[in-house]
């Protein structure tokens, strides 16, 4: 589901059912979870994934009442933050990622792996110039990126 209002890169408005936001599409899951079960099709497996955020303080409620749904549900969910360069991705990228069995199946998520390539390993070397942006584009996104500071979005 959208990750666009829990994310810090976001205004944060979060997901809770009755937000109407973005990422409050998640609540449409259980919606369709629930006439899944009506005509006995739930899904066996289930797999979220969503940024780090989701599972802080501010969220974390959120997180668990969705946890409670799939749990009515009949479903067993194991959950954990895991980032990118963990698994062989030259990346340094923390995402929730969540497993959620009918069964009750026992699960553990993957042992981390040696990191074994670099970013510049798998870049390539030369770049056709229409892959660049021109200096009117970086003057816009610049201008952009000012006008959401003076507001107090994104970064900062």
């Amino acid at each position: 589901f959208p990750c666009t209002d829990i994310s810090s890169a976001g205004q944060q408005k979060g997901f809770s059912k009755d937000s109407n936001t973005r990422s409050g599409l998640l609540w449409e899951v259980e919606r369709l979870l629930n006439v899944a079960k009506d005509n006995d099709e739930l899904p066996q497996y289930l797999l979220m994934e969503n940024v780090k955020a989701l599972v802080q303080q501010k969220f974390m409620p959120e997180f668990n009442n969705w946890l409670r749904v799939l749990d009515d549900l009949g479903y067993k969910t194991y959950w954990k933050v895991l980032n990118a360069k963990d698994y062989g991705v030259p990346q340094n990228r923390e995402r929730v990622f969540a497993v959620s069995f009918l069964d009750k199946r026992a699960f553990e998520f993957p042992e981390r792996m040696p990191l074994m390539l670099r970013l510049k390993d798998i870049l390539e070397q030369n770049v056709d110039e229409k892959y660049y942006l021109s200096d009117e584009v970086v003057t816009s996104l610049n201008k952009h990126l000012q006008r959401n500071k003076a507001k107090g979005n994104g970064f900062g």
